[in-house]
Parts: C-alpha cells; sequence; structure tokens
C-alpha cells in the first residue's frame, strides 16, 4: 500500500515536471516563432529599401543620360561638318564619365562615326571602328527609325566592341519630323555595376555576405560585382524577380541561394526602364539570433529529458 501511495505520488510530481516543462518549450517555441518572423520582417524591410535606393539611383542615371543624349542629338544636327560631329561626340564623352562609346549612324542605320573610350580619338573614315558597316544591335535602329524618344536596349555594340552595355539611341529628326540620322551612346556594364561592388564591399568589412543584381526586361543580369556573370539569364536563379519585371511590384521571399542553402530575396522594379533589382543574402545569417535561440532551446528540452528521467 505504501509503495502504491509512493508510486502514485511520484507519477503526479512527474505529470506537474512534464506540464512545466511543455508549457516551457511551448512559450519558447512561440517566442522563437516571433522573434524569427520580426527579424526576417526587418531584415527584409533593410533590404527592400537598399534595393529601391539602387532602382532609384539607376533610374535617375539611365534617365539623364537619355536626356544628355537628346542634347547630344541637337548639337550634332547642327555641326556642319563630320569633324565638328566628331569634336562634340568626344566633349560628350570627357563631361560623362559613364558613357563608354558613342556614335553617329545615317538614316539607314550605318555607322558613319565612331567615337571608342577616350583618350583614342573618334573615327570617321570608312573601315575603322566599324564605321561604314551596320550598327548592332540592329532592333536599336529598327525601334529607333519609328520612335521620336529615345530607345535603349542591352548588347554589343558593333562588331569591334568587346564589352557589352546598355545602348541607347536617339533619333535626330528635322522640325518636319525627317529622320536625319541617328545618335547612339553605350554605358558599359562594367561601369553599371560599379556602384553595387562598393555596397557589397562595404557589407564585408562587416563581416556579412550580401549579393545584389540588376537584370534586363528579357532576364539578362546586366549589373553584378561577378562581371563574369554579365548577361546571364538568372530569372529562375532569384525569387521574385519576374513579379518585379512584369508585375511592377516589390516582393521579398525565401529561397534557394547559389551555396543551396535559404537565402533573403527582395526584388524591386525600376520604374521606367523596366528592369528589376534584387538584394539577397544567407537566411542562416539574417536569423543567427533565432538559430542561436533555436540552439538553447533544443539544449533546455534534453536537459528537461535528462531531469525527468533521473527524476523518475
Amino acid at each position: 500500500m505504501q509503495h502504491f501511495v509512493r508510486r502514485s505520488l511520484l507519477v503526479q510530481l512527474l505529470s506537474v515536471y512534464l506540464l512545466f516543462v511543455v508549457v516551457v518549450l511551448l512559450g519558447g517555441v512561440g517566442v522563437n516563432a516571433v522573434v524569427e518572423q520580426k527579424l526576417r520582417n526587418d531584415v527584409q524591410a533593410s533590404d527592400q529599401a537598399l534595393a529601391q535606393e539602387i532602382a532609384l539611383q539607376t533610374n535617375i542615371q539611365m534617365t539623364d543620360t537619355e536626356e544628355a543624349l537628346v542634347g547630344l542629338g541637337r548639337l550634332a544636327q547642327r555641326a556642319g561638318t563630320p569633324e565638328a560631329m566628331a569634336n562634340t561626340f568626344q566633349t560628350f564623352q570627357a563631361a560623362r564619365s559613364d558613357v563608354d562609346q558613342v556614335y553617329w549612324l545615317d538614316a539607314v542605320g550605318i555607322v558613319r562615326i565612331s567615337c571608342p573610350p577616350l583618350p583614342q580619338t573618334c573615327n570617321v573614315t570608312s573601315g575603322l571602328e566599324g564605321v561604314g558597316s551596320e550598327f548592332a544591335p540592329p532592333t536599336v535602329v529598327q525601334q529607333a527609325l519609328v520612335s521620336t524618344s529615345p530607345v535603349f536596349e542591352v548588347g554589343i555594340a558593333v562588331e569591334t566592341t568587346r564589352d557589352s552595355g546598355v545602348i541607347i539611341a536617339e533619333p535626330v529628326r528635322t522640325l518636319a519630323g525627317q529622320l536625319i540620322g541617328i545618335v547612339a551612346a553605350s554605358i558599359s556594364l562594367k561601369e553599371l555595376s560599379n556602384p553595387l561592388t562598393k555596397v557589397i564591399q562595404a557589407q564585408r568589412t562587416s563581416h556579412r555576405q550580401l549579393m545584389i543584381s540588376i537584370i534586363d526586361s528579357q532576364g539578362w543580369l546586366i549589373a553584378t560585382p561577378d562581371d563574369r556573370r554579365i548577361l546571364y539569364t538568372v530569372l529562375d536563379e532569384l525569387p521574385g524577380a519576374e513579379q518585379a519585371l512584369h508585375n511592377h511590384t516589390t516582393t521579398s521571399s525565401l529561397g534557394p541561394g547559389p551555396d543551396g542553402q535559404d537565402w533573403l530575396f527582395s526584388a524591386v522594379p525600376v520604374p521606367d526602364v523596366h528592369w528589376a533589382v534584387v538584394v539577397q543574402r544567407p537566411a542562416a545569417e539574417a536569423l543567427s539570433v533565432v538559430i542561436q535561440f533555436q540552439f538553447w532551446l533544443l539544449t533546455a528540452a534534453l536537459l528537461f529529458a535528462i531531469g525527468g528521467l533521473l527524476f523518475w
């Protein structure tokens, strides 16, 4: 009888102990979930703000270049000779560090003046640096022939150019609307990637891993610190990028990163040029506090289990 009472009391005490353990662990799980969601929201909000800032700067840069090219077209229209036009183009290049090359095309898209990066001089003689050949990519010329405003496309301008760039073409017309020619400029994609490299280097000094990508409307990677991946198709690697491009919405999501682990992705559209900026970072790094808390919670559960066994 005494043994039965003792065992019954032991069961009751163990039940109370287990109830206490369950309450503590459930509370810990609840706190973990709340903290994890709060940290994730904060990190994604921070990444979205960074992506929006980069998108705004990129949009301003492209809009400013388009407006400058419109002004260059007016100056080219007033130039009396190819040599005077070439001098105007080189002055424009000297004032615009982001502009890699400048071209003057005739009304059918043939290159008549080609200005390579400074300090090289412009070529106005047929056969030099693509002069006399058709401008590439041809879709830029086709769009410019029927457009009244600047058009742009990512690609490699003329066959002699090695580096890819954002090609902006401005049709130059008379007051009557007749096409005189096309002034085109190429912005190096490496130049477009420089601001991203600076941000990532600043993050690395704080021992943080971060990746930033700019993709165009076709899903090509056009700006990244890793210039080996320029012009890769990366839509399937960047969750949320397609929605930012086609739906023009800001998105944040969790997905597999380049190392196969979970990463946090934040995608923001670049409005006027129909591009998207994607900022991504490892989820484990962003949620390191939560992971540490989960470790201590698991340790507590193990200690509680050992205590229960010893108590029994």
